[in-house]
């Protein structure tokens, strides 16, 4: 994201909600998938077809490690379509 500093008003990371409908980890059945290079994320219900769960190699989490991702959380990694086309 990119950001030095929260937006004013009320703000959430774009990674802790389903990015078609909203839902939380919470609210989504305890799961969210994740893209590994940006915050979009979805639930079960909105993940679109095609695309393909990532096995987290220590080389992909030590950089998500370092941003404060907890690999022990109940987190399915992913690589968006928009991330792959760069």
């Amino acid at each position: 994201l990119s950001l030095t500093k929260l937006p004013k008003g009320q703000w959430t990371c774009p990674w802790h909600s389903c990015l078609e409908c909203g839902r939380t980890v919470s609210t989504a059945g305890g799961m969210l998938f994740r893209c590994t290079d940006c915050p979009t994320a979805y639930c079960f219900d909105c993940w679109p077809q095609g695309l393909a769960r990532v096995d987290p190699t220590p080389q992909l989490l030590e950089p998500m490690i370092s941003r404060g991702f907890d690999p022990s959380k109940n987190a399915t990694l992913f690589v968006c379509g928009d991330c792959a086309d760069e």
